[in-house]
Parts: C-alpha cells; sequence; structure tokens
C-alpha cells in the first residue's frame, strides 16, 4: 500500500503527497529502474535547496548521487527520489514538506519537494490545468522562493 498524507500546494489546492512509492511496490522486481536525475532535475533541486531552512544543509549533501524512479501514473513528470544513505546524514528536523517552492513564471504550474525519514524522497510538478505537465521545465522557467508559512 503507498504511504500518502494530504498536503496543500503554494496556492492552497490540496494535493496526495506520495512520500515513497517505492514502499507500495509488492516487490523489488515491480519496483521501476533507478536512473541518474537528469541535470535539469538536478538543478531544480539544487535551487530548492539553496534556501536555509531547518535541515537544508543536511539535504544538500544527498544530492551527490541521487537517482530517480517514476514517481506518478498521471503521465506528470514527478519523480521519487533514491539517496545513497551511506555518503550523507539524515535531515530529520526538515518538515516532509520542504518549505521551498519553484512555481512557473506562467504561474501554471509549480514544483515541490518532500523528504521521509530525514532523506529527499519526491519532487512534485504540479499544474493547476488539466493536463499533467510531462517534463519538467527548464530550472530558468521557475520563480523560486522559501515559504516561512511551512518552517515550523
Amino acid at each position: 500500500m503507498v504511504s500518502a498524507a494530504l498536503a496543500s500546494l503554494p496556492n492552497g489546492t490540496p494535493t496526495t503527497d506520495v512520500l515513497s512509492t517505492r514502499d507500495g511496490w509488492d516487490n523489488q522486481r515491480d519496483m521501476p529502474a533507478e536512473r541518474p536525475v537528469t541535470s535539469n532535475e538536478h538543478l531544480i533541486l539544487e535551487r530548492l535547496l539553496a534556501f536555509e531552512f531547518p535541515g537544508a544543509e543536511k539535504l544538500r549533501t544527498q544530492l551527490a548521487g541521487i537517482e530517480a524512479t517514476t514517481g506518478s501514473e498521471c503521465g506528470c513528470a514527478t519523480i521519487d527520489l533514491a539517496v545513497d544513505e551511506t555518503g550523507s546524514l539524515p535531515a530529520i528536523e526538515a518538515p516532509s514538506l520542504l518549505p521551498v517552492t519553484g512555481t512557473t513564471q506562467d504561474g501554471l504550474g509549480g514544483v515541490i519537494v518532500f523528504q521521509r525519514n530525514g532523506w529527499l524522497s519526491c519532487m512534485e510538478i504540479y499544474n493547476v490545468g488539466v493536463d499533467p505537465i510531462a517534463d519538467f521545465p527548464p530550472v530558468e522557467t521557475f520563480e523560486f522562493k522559501l515559504d516561512r508559512r511551512i518552517v515550523s
């Protein structure tokens, strides 16, 4: 069964936070193959983690060697993240929904990041339209900010 918790997007729209779909696979053979994150995905993560919030420094160390798997079946670009836990420390103090957002300059979509048990777990792309965003837009098309409402 997939672990899920209700969260709210920066625009107030509720979303389901699939914290780790890897927990939902019946066995390892069913799990999608991990792949390195793309350079654009890595740049987006770097920009989101450039802000200072509880646990940010530890989360930044997790970017080295980070990998991705498909995180959603809706056709959007959301990815689950796999971290090399031997090369960094967990950021237990970080909130589950990281207090950073990237919003597309047209305001029709954005990106949020989740951690689970201190490890980066998901980078979710969302949209306010009908069609899912199939690929992460280029990093330069986002406006990144720290959302102090999420910081505890």
